[in-house]
């Protein structure tokens, strides 16, 4: 992929992670699932958030795009579960994944 597909998926990257950021603080919903179905839930995107950051960060060296594939899929799946269950513990999971795609900023290659 050329670097400037790359960078306009970083980009994307940063207006799906404001525009979740922006739903969350904007919206006023209350929880739709019960207690032990968030319980699961919690466990759950904390496990695959914690997962998939430490996997963007070490394990894609050199592959961008499934890098930032990855962190945007977390970054959904947070803002999707906290809207479910309106559990803090997802805003921070957010908070991580946004975190970490500072950490995978493509780079540019000197040849």
């Amino acid at each position: 992929m050329s670097k400037k597909m790359i960078r306009l998926f970083y980009i994307v990257l940063w207006i799906v992670s404001i525009g979740s950021m922006l739903w969350i603080v904007c919206g006023s919903y209350s929880a739709i699932v019960d207690e032990k179905t968030a319980y699961v839930m919690n466990l759950v995107g904390v496990v695959i958030t914690l997962l998939g950051v430490y996997a963007s960060v070490k394990w894609f060296d050199g592959r961008e795009v499934k890098r930032l594939l990855l962190l945007t899929v977390l970054i959904v799946m947070n803002v999707f579960f906290y809207r479910l269950t309106m559990e803090t513990s997802f805003v921070y999971c957010l908070a991580i994944a946004i975190v970490a795609s500072l950490l995978c900023f493509p780079k540019t290659r000197k040849q």
